[in-house]
């Protein structure tokens, strides 16, 4: 009998692109909020980990944050994409909290970088102001180790927790026609 093996997965490094304040209008689709990759380079040669899902907090700022109402009402839903595949959504907006679970789990071999993005759809009837996604600790990627079934949990390349991940500014006004020759 063939005896096997294997070594845990070890720690993924996640690393996030400093992107300037995204500014959008009410009813604008897939804005990016956070835009990264994921690097995997694992002790084990036949390592492979599996991306499930993504958690991170949401919250307002800016001078009354008090009377601009939950985020559901600006945010009508995120999602988390893999390269250009939306791997999964979160509609819900339960709270404060964002919970993506994916469809399908997502496999990064040993050696692999894959981007990852999270984006959002505003509502048309979006207050003003701005919205903040904030990664509270290194859970905030569900990883698991394909062979051993395990949870991994990727190092933030950068960051401390809580780490903020972006921040978009919902514009009163809209601005497609502001621009004319």
């Amino acid at each position: 009998a063939t005896t096997s093996i294997l070594l845990p997965a070890g720690r993924p490094l996640a690393s996030r692109s400093t992107l300037p304040l995204q500014m959008a209008s009410a009813g604008n689709q897939r804005v990016v909020i956070f835009d990264g990759a994921l690097s995997y380079d694992s002790p084990s040669p036949l390592g492979q980990i599996e991306i499930r899902g993504l958690t991170a907090m949401l919250s307002r700022r800016g001078a009354d944050v008090g009377s601009l109402g939950p985020i559901s009402v600006s945010v009508s839903r995120i999602q988390l994409e893999i390269g250009a595949v939306v791997m999964g959504t979160d509609s819900a907006l339960a709270g404060d909290t964002l919970d993506i679970i994916t469809l399908n789990p997502f496999t990064v071999s040993r050696g692999e970088t894959v981007p990852l993005r999270v984006t959002c759809d505003l509502s048309q009837n979006a207050t003003p102001g701005n919205v903040v996604m904030t990664f509270t600790d290194s859970s905030f990627l569900t990883i698991v180790d394909k062979n051993l079934l395990t949870p991994v949990y990727p190092i933030l390349s950068g960051s401390t927790f809580p780490a903020a991940a972006g921040e978009i500014s919902i514009v009163a006004g809209d601005l497609k026609s502001s621009f004319t020759n």
